[in-house]
């Protein structure tokens, strides 16, 4: 997958989200089944949103 802001320099920005009990149950199996971190598996969904959004 590419990223949308690949070559920029990362910045240490935090982002605090609220998420539901089922939410939290299925980030859960998410991370499991992708091998990946909660920061890794919401940049990726950030990133689809994004790319998915702004081609339009």
């Amino acid at each position: 997958m590419t990223e949308v802001f690949m070559g920029m320099k990362p910045m240490s920005k935090k982002l605090v989200v609220r998420i539901t009990d089922s939410q939290a149950k299925w980030l859960a199996k998410a991370l499991i089944t992708e091998k990946t971190t909660t920061s890794g598996l919401i940049r990726n969904a950030i990133n689809t949103y994004l790319i998915e959004n702004t081609s339009k």
